[in-house]
């Protein structure tokens, strides 16, 4: 009889991990991809709406320029952008003429480091929104069509070569990171 009930337990084991085998292969089939939440290569995205230095709306549009837009997103506060810096100022040096860079910065603050208000554009709510914005930095590369070439997150470390060769740069790498300020008591 023990052996019966084993018998009984098991069949019903293996029926029940089957059925979920089953529910999962098929939530796995509606689920949306993992990486929906960001940008995606040749997606369209909407034009960029940002307040310029006198804080009036500004529309970026891609189809201004012959050339591809890239989108350089950052926040003044941001230690990783102040460490990408020198890829920034260079990227911008070398890509004049090929590339259309627009500096967008998800928050008010000091952007003196980037050539001061008048270089950045501080997106509204609707344009982080549209185009998924959160982390910074976040390059985003644009043809004149409206369609994502590139999105690339993070300061240029461990990306550095793909940004070059995608780009045409060459890049002098990240800055040292800035010392944390310590008090000393007595």
């Amino acid at each position: 009889m023990v052996r019966h009930v084993d018998k009984v337990v098991i069949a019903v084991s293996l029926a029940l991990n089957v059925a979920l085998a089953l529910e999962v292969r098929s939530l796995k089939k509606s689920a949306p991809p993992r990486n929906n939440s960001f940008l995606q290569v040749g997606q369209t995205v909407p034009a960029v709406v940002a307040q310029n230095s006198q804080n009036a709306l500004v529309s970026v549009r891609y189809s201004d320029v012959r050339v591809p837009s890239i989108l350089y997103v950052l926040r003044p506060e941001c230690g990783w952008c102040g460490r990408n810096l020198a890829n920034l100022n260079e990227l911008r040096r070398q890509t004049k003429g090929r590339y259309r860079v627009v500096l967008l910065s998800l928050t008010e603050g000091d952007f003196s480091d980037y050539g001061g208000r008048d270089e950045v554009l501080v997106v509204t709510k609707e344009t982080r929104l549209a185009l998924k914005l959160g982390g910074t930095p976040q390059t985003i590369v644009v043809s004149p069509e409206g369609k994502v070439q590139r999105n690339w997150f993070g300061a240029y470390a461990d990306n550095t070569n793909e940004v070059e060769s995608a780009l045409g740069v060459t890049l002098p790498g990240l800055l040292p990171a800035k010392p944390v300020a310590t008090a000393t008591y007595q």
